[in-house]
């Protein structure tokens, strides 16, 4: 899965992010599910696209780490912004919103319409997730990822390096534009090479999450339905639906980062 487009001449023009459409017959009818992959800041019109296409589906079933018992209505609500900041899954938030300031980029929790009827969270809660990641003992895997050591990359792919030295930062007349730039390429490749930190915990395990939850609603009797969930989990989910006879119709990709 390619989210990061280039110019023919490899400098990046654009981070997209794919909408995969999964068909499969379900009692002589049609049941279809739209792999809708997220990035956690974006431009502001593409939240706006996605939340118009959110009103098409039955249901909708989303991606958020939030503490046991939260709901999506809690969350949605403007006051929870700020007792949200006082957590551990608020500080990220909060880190998040700032380097998404930074890049004149717009926070997916902002910006995404989670109060609609037919938003439904499909996700791990935060104090099982930490927990889950001391079971797995992963904490080991995410100091050995900061260091660099538990991934392999190649840097062979054809993409031009933004210049993102000190001096050309402070040079620049494109400050905003030039780290964009340079993290939709991290973004990319992370996606694309080695190994997710926390491959276990935050990756399959949520993914059981909500393919349990997307088979109950399609045992329930939905037949459109959107999951909403972060890019690097797609290509899992994907794999275990068509296992289960799901196969892909088509893909359309939408541009989060005009670079």
């Amino acid at each position: 899965m390619n989210l990061l487009k280039t110019d023919e001449a490899g400098n990046p023009i654009e981070l997209v992010t794919p909408i995969i459409t999964m068909e499969r017959n379900e009692d002589g009818a049609a049941v279809t599910v739209d792999l809708i992959a997220a990035v956690h800041f974006a431009e502001r019109d593409y939240y706006e696209e996605l939340n118009r296409r959110f009103t098409n589906y039955e249901v909708v079933l989303v991606e958020m780490i939030a503490p046991k018992g939260t709901s999506l209505a809690q969350i949605a609500a403007p006051s929870s912004k700020k007792t949200r900041k006082i957590s551990r899954v608020g500080l990220l938030e909060t880190l998040q919103r700032g380097m998404g300031k930074a890049l004149g980029l717009v926070n997916q929790i902002d910006a995404i319409d989670y109060s609609a009827e037919n938003m439904v969270l499909a996700d791990m809660d935060a104090e099982t997730l930490f927990a889950r990641i001391r079971e797995n003992g992963e904490l080991g895997d995410m100091f050995r990822g900061l260091w660099g050591s538990d991934v392999e990359t190649s840097r062979d792919d054809g993409i031009v390096e933004p210049e993102l030295s000190l001096t050309s930062f402070l040079l620049s007349r494109e400050k905003r534009r030039l780290l964009k730039r340079v993290f939709a390429v991290e973004i990319a490749r992370n996606q694309s090479e080695g190994k997710p930190l926390f491959e276990e915990s935050l990756i399959h395990d949520r993914n059981t999450i909500v393919l349990d939850k997307l088979a109950g609603r399609i045992a329930g009797g939905a037949k459109k339905l959107g999951l909403f969930y972060g890019a690097v989990h797609i290509p899992d989910i994907q794999k275990r639906m068509e296992e289960s006879d799901f196969r892909a119709i088509r893909t359309e990709e939408l541009t989060a980062w005009r670079l």
